[in-house]
């Protein structure tokens, strides 16, 4: 379990750093991965921490005031995100709006494609997804697949993913379903909905998410600079 833990770490690093400038996905979610990666994390930084502990560096008088300005430092801006974004909203219809002022910059430049994408660590579970995804009718089990599975339409760019979903997605074959194809993080299946040309405009319901945390981190920035600005204004002299 360590030892994977560490692998998958080092293995994303890698693939991370090997990115050849690919556009990225919209909303390409490897929620197993992620959940893996993080866990990875945690591990990692323990060990480090018993290390740190056990040489005594946390005694020492330079780290141990660093550590106090980034205690202070956490602590404002953990007061900041919390009350910049207490209470903000972003309406279907700012989303919509903002869709429809902004077409022209969602154009893509490269081929795309609407897919399903669901990844496993468990080849069985891609097997069944695959035999699943394969029927023809049977919609009640498809549904209650993608409710277990949370399966959601995403829109991905031509190299913007690992070579061989890639390859799948947009193949000559033009095939809809592939799977599971194994990769070094494990088994992905995929099935491809519809593909784009390079000139395409996504529909809003492929970019709603995305424009809705455009709009609300645009709100939480323009709260924070007010919170800021009221802070600076009622601060004493002195402080200042």
């Amino acid at each position: 379990m360590r030892f994977s833990f560490i692998t998958i770490f080092i293995s994303l690093f890698i693939g991370c750093s090997n990115n050849d400038g690919a556009p990225p996905s919209v909303s390409l979610k490897e929620t197993s991965l992620a959940d893996s990666l993080a866990r990875g994390r945690r591990f990692v930084d323990e060990l480090l921490l018993m290390g740190a502990l056990s040489d005594g560096v946390h005694k020492d008088a330079f780290v141990s005031e660093n550590l106090k300005n980034i205690r202070r430092s956490v602590l404002g801006r953990v007061y900041l995100k919390d009350r910049s974004s207490r209470g903000v909203e972003v309406r279907e219809n700012e989303v919509v709006d903002y869709y429809l002022k902004n077409k022209n910059s969602f154009v893509t430049g490269v081929p795309s494609a609407k897919i399903y994408h669901v990844f496993f660590e468990n080849k069985d579970m891609a097997d069944e997804l695959v035999r699943v995804f394969g029927l023809s009718g049977k919609k009640q089990e498809k549904n209650e697949a993608f409710l277990k599975y949370n399966v959601k339409p995403e829109l991905v760019f031509q190299n913007s993913l690992i070579k061989d979903l890639n390859d799948a997605v947009f193949n000559k074959k033009k095939k809809q379903l592939h799977g599971p194809i194994k990769s070094s993080f494990g088994y992905h299946v995929v099935f491809v909905l519809e593909r784009f040309s390079k000139n395409f405009v996504p529909p809003l319901e492929l970019l709603y998410d995305e424009i809705y945390l455009r709009l609300y981190q645009k709100k939480v920035s323009l709260r924070s600079l007010n919170i800021l600005d009221s802070l600076i204004t009622h601060t004493p002299n002195t402080v200042k």
